[in-house]
């Protein structure tokens, strides 16, 4: 382990005139965070398909889901037992993620930079859109940012402080990113890895710190892992989706090359960024001591696990989706300075932080005018301009035409019954394009018995495979909402069936 004499002072602890750059950072996050929750509020009527996604799981608070871990569906329910149907908390909730990992971000690089180097290095995460453009989608990216952002904060100063609390942090940081989604378990390879092959740190495991880390994350996750015993493991099921039944050689080099070039356009902007200020004729810094271990840290950390991922697609020819790099990125910025430690004046610095702002800026225009137009330029409804809320309150004056009884179960459609279920009242279970794998809180007996809604797109008959499972349903005219737009209105059409209660049913002469 690294030895040094004393701590950097605390950010928060040091006021505003003896560095400039703590109330600099504040208002940026705050800035970032305020722009970010608005933005998509403005621009969006109706949340993405995977806040619905989200809502429709953490509505029943299982221990895991037929796709990944718990934590990021607890939070959106928590956001709906706390606000109702508001849109923003969500928002909100994605952008506190987004502050706490340039809080991460920032608290490490100020152990390793001056202020103002290491302000820069946060601002420059505007130029990568899994730090903005991406984010107001609430899903399992969102809270893994902070969680992974913080394990590796606490790591590091674990190492170089020898401060015990700092690996029971990484430990639960750790376990609590892998609760939210299971790519934290390639970080935690890399953080074993760097542990047991550098020489610096190695020393670490002659104390209980390692142990206690490791010790940690498998305690805030064994709830979890209990559950996946005790099923059939869904989400290891859905991770197998993602290789191909069938393997040909394209899919062993084709997938890892998407992901690793939508990572390189990912992280690309941070560079060219940077460059715009100091030039491309930028040499390696030398790197001795405190540095060295600086720079070997933060690559094992920032390359190791889009590495380990390219390698596990490259192997089983595993697909894999642009926006799983979102958590990695996190210390890009810093990576780049320590390795190249870019040489100018002050006032390139400052230039820099206004480049970095306005390509925030530009990131959060270009988010507006896609969100908001990408469906009037389409010529159809996108899922963001959805009206969903006047679609629960269409469904639900349809279901009390019929019944008295609450409405327990909206299923069919995953989408159409997810954003039912969101804007509806009552918030009932969804049950989702009818399959009880993916639901299992619900399934066609309570259908039958507590009554429920279907739904589907267009105006197309029942499907005939729910007609055989519900002969009961009535299907009613279909339903047509308007769109309003910006240059141009829009409609979306659905259908729907009702399926009585049992005892409304039985009751009938």
């Amino acid at each position: 382990m690294i030895d040094r004499p004393a701590p950097p002072p605390r950010p928060w602890r040091t006021g505003p005139a003896a560095d400039p750059t703590v109330a600099l950072f504040w208002a940026f996050v705050i800035v970032h965070v305020l722009a970010w929750t608005v933005g998509p509020a403005v621009a969006q009527r109706s949340v993405p398909f995977d806040t619905v996604e989200m809502l429709s799981w953490g509505h029943e608070w299982q221990w895991g889901y037929c796709k990944h871990p718990p934590l990021p569906a607890w939070i959106a329910e928590a956001c709906w037992n706390l606000f109702g149907t508001a849109d923003w908390p969500l928002y909100l909730a994605a952008q506190l993620c987004v502050a706490a990992s340039f809080l991460a971000a920032w608290l490490l690089a100020r152990r390793m930079l001056p202020p103002g180097p290491a302000l820069a290095t946060v601002m420059l995460l505007e130029a990568c859109p899994f730090l903005n453009f991406t984010t107001p989608q609430w899903n399992n990216n969102g809270p893994t940012k902070p969680c992974w952002a913080f394990a590796t904060f606490f790591l590091f100063v674990a190492l170089t402080r020898r401060d015990w609390r700092c690996w029971i942090g990484a430990g639960a940081a750790l376990g609590l990113g892998m609760l939210a989604k299971y790519d934290a378990v390639l970080l935690g390879v890399v953080m074993v890895a760097f542990l047991l092959l550098h020489p610096a740190a190695r020393r670490a495991w002659r104390t209980p710190g390692p142990y206690a880390m490791l010790a940690v994350a498998g305690l805030v996750v064994a709830p979890h892992a209990a559950w996946l015993l005790a099923g059939d493991a869904p989400t290891i099921a859905y991770l197998r989706t993602r290789v191909p039944e069938a393997r040909t050689l394209k899919d062993h080099l084709v997938n890892p090359l998407f992901f690793l070039l939508a990572q390189i356009a990912a992280v690309g902007g941070i560079p060219l960024l940077c460059a715009s200020v100091y030039g491309w004729r930028q040499p390696i810094a030398p790197a001795t001591g405190d540095r060295r271990f600086h720079r070997d840290f933060l690559a094992a950390i920032v390359l190791g696990p889009p590495a380990l991922a390219l390698a596990a697609s490259l192997a089983t020819g595993m697909r894999m989706v642009a926006v799983w790099g979102s958590p990695m990125w996190t210390f890009a910025g810093l990576l780049l300075w320590i390795l190249f430690e870019p040489a100018g004046s002050d006032a390139d610095l400052r230039r820099l932080m206004r480049r970095s702002a306005a390509c925030g800026a530009v990131m959060l225009a270009a988010f507006i005018g896609a969100k908001t137009l990408h469906g009037e330029i389409a010529g159809r409804v996108t899922r963001v301009q959805y009206p969903g809320r006047q679609l629960a309150s269409e469904i639900e004056r349809r279901w009390r035409a019929v019944s008295d009884a609450p409405l327990e179960v909206v299923g069919g459609d995953a989408w159409l019954a997810g954003i039912v279920a969101y804007y509806h009242p009552r918030r009932p279970h969804v049950y989702p394009d009818l399959e009880p794998a993916l639901a299992p809180w619900t399934g066609d007996e309570q259908l039958r018995g507590a009554g429920g809604v279907l739904v589907w797109p267009g105006s197309a008959p029942l499907p005939d495979d729910w007609r055989r499972r519900f002969p009961e349903a009535v299907q009613g005219p279909p339903i047509t909402l308007p769109a309003r737009g910006v240059f141009r209105d829009l409609e979306v059409r659905c259908s729907m069936a009702v399926i009585p209660p049992a005892a409304d049913a039985e009751s009938r002469p």
